[in-house]
């Protein structure tokens, strides 16, 4: 994602609020030499990883988790508020030009799949909690 200098943000704390207040993020994948996106609804683990876990559970109908075998890498999108900024709003006179403010999170990283049937019981708990 293209972010200039000055809207770049690094704070994990602020990032892992973003996630946590949008969870209901985008995943792409490669499956099969196509990309696939599924939307879906994440949770964060922030304690778990240099970065913080992202957790989500798919259904196995979905063409997508096959996918997820430890090697190939995915990307998991957040998107939060975002509003259209007119040059009207900018100092007359200059080459202002339309623009939109947004705020979105890019995570990147491997996905794995959790087998276990007591994890998973306990992940649909805590999305269902939400």
């Amino acid at each position: 994602m293209y972010t200039p200098d000055h809207f770049n943000e690094d704070r994990l704390d602020i990032l892992h609020a973003v996630i946590e207040n949008n969870n209901f993020g985008l995943l792409i994948a490669q499956v099969d030499g196509e990309l696939v996106a599924s939307h879906l609804p994440f949770l964060l683990d922030p304690a778990r990883g240099p970065n913080g876990t992202l957790l989500v559970h798919m259904a196995r109908a979905n063409p997508q988790w096959p996918a997820f075998d430890g090697e190939l890498a995915a990307l998991a999108v957040f998107s939060g508020p975002h509003a259209y900024v007119s040059p009207n709003w900018y100092e007359p006179g200059k080459n202002n030009v339309p623009t939109w403010n947004y705020i979105a999170v890019h995570c990147s990283g491997t996905p794995v799949l959790m087998e276990d049937a007591g994890y998973t019981v306990g992940h649909l708990r805590r999305l269902v909690d939400l």
